[in-house]
């Protein structure tokens, strides 16, 4: 009889290796605007502010310098006045850089210029204010008009220069304001029409043309009102985000409070514990997870924290 010969058994297959966990992912952080290409600039709510902003200022601007001879002889039937308010203006508009070098010495414009949304609402504001004074027919709010005018005008070029810098960089700065500037001639070419309108009589057939004239003051002098938008409903949204987060890192700091193997900034001395407070090890490794996952909530806080462009605080 051949022997029973026992065949040695084949080697166990190397049992497969387990899948490793997906790496958690990162919060998507934003790229700032100056470091994004051209286009996704021009298609951004800022570049459609500014071109709205800069529209806007320039167009009512454009028309106030171009009307204001007739506007005047219209408010102001004694020829001697109407000559006066003229040659008056003619004087205060190439001074007009005297309040605003009073600003610049002051650091008032220092402190405006790097806030965005403040500047924004600060010019507007300013704009309607001599806006609003074309409506008031006396020689004392003319003269205030005179003196505002000239200094909004330029506040308005110092704003729009400044943050298209601060905010797209200077390598897009010549495309972005030669785009901005050509967008706003573009929306000035219906000036003529709107003059023609008002020699006309279209608003009020029936009356002078001192009532048309005011009609189209009261539509431009409320008109920027539209620029406060913007401003206003980013800030809103930057304060909430800023509680949101602040309410996260709350939840945090309170999750990290249960670990034991936290140690709070300054604390000098370790808490006792009673002893019936004590948690079993496998307590204690389920508080430190939580612990762990809970961390996964400052992704949170990256994620809504705001950002700011250009490293400058807003408002």
């Amino acid at each position: 009889d051949t022997p029973f010969r026992s065949a040695t058994p084949p080697p166990s297959p190397a049992p497969a290796p387990s899948p490793s966990p997906p790496p958690a992912e990162k919060p998507l952080l934003k790229t700032p605007l100056m470091d994004q290409p051209l286009m996704q600039q021009m298609r951004s709510a800022e570049f459609g502010y500014l071109v709205c902003f800069m529209s806007m200022h320039t167009y009512r601007q454009g028309f106030f310098l171009a009307t204001l001879g007739p506007q005047v002889e219209a408010f102001f039937p004694d020829e001697a006045t109407a000559d006066f308010l003229q040659d008056l203006f003619n004087i205060a508009l190439p001074l007009g850089f005297i309040p605003m070098l009073l600003c610049t010495v002051s650091g008032l414009t220092g402190f405006i210029l790097p806030k965005p949304r403040l500047a924004f609402v600060a010019v507007t504001a300013l704009s309607m204010l001599y806006g609003l004074l074309m409506l008031v027919h006396t020689q004392a709010a003319f003269i205030s008009l005179f003196v505002v005018f000239p200094f909004a005008s330029q506040f308005v070029f110092s704003i729009f220069y400044f943050n298209t810098a601060d905010t797209f960089g200077y390598a897009s700065f010549g495309r972005i304001a030669g785009v901005s500037s050509t967008l706003a001639g573009l929306v000035q070419l219906t000036q003529p029409g709107l003059v023609a309108l008002v020699e006309n009589n279209f608003f009020h057939p029936d009356l002078d043309a001192a009532a048309n004239w005011k009609t189209v003051d009261l539509l431009l002098g409320v008109a920027p009102v539209l620029l406060f938008i913007y401003p206003v409903v980013s800030w809103v949204r930057e304060r909430q985000s800023l509680a949101r987060s602040k309410f996260a890192e709350t939840a945090v700091v309170a999750t990290l409070g249960h670990r034991r193997d936290y140690v709070y900034p300054g604390a000098d001395q370790e808490m006792s514990v009673p002893e019936e407070g004590r948690q079993g090890p496998a307590q204690e490794a389920g508080m430190e997870e939580e612990g762990d996952i809970s961390l996964h909530s400052l992704h949170f806080l990256e994620r809504d924290a705001p950002f700011i462009e250009g490293g400058q605080p807003f408002m």
